[in-house]
């Protein structure tokens, strides 16, 4: 019977505890938007990868375009 009572306060005292977390914790319903730099903005995005080009030739590709 003790161990009883003390499961059962125990329990009391990680559900008191779990209530002060998720109160301290803002709880995220939505994700939030990615915010870019104004000179980001605007940008075009990557073409794609051209057949038979190589990471390496499509990476420089990209960096002097």
């Amino acid at each position: 019977m003790e161990m009883m009572n003390r499961a059962i306060e125990d329990a009391s005292d990680f559900s008191e505890m779990l209530k002060k977390i998720e109160e301290a914790v803002p709880v995220r319903t939505k994700r939030s938007k990615l915010q870019l730099p104004e000179h980001l903005k605007g940008t075009d995005p990557k073409p794609p990868q051209r057949a038979g080009e190589t990471l390496k030739d499509y990476r420089r590709r990209l960096l002097c375009r």
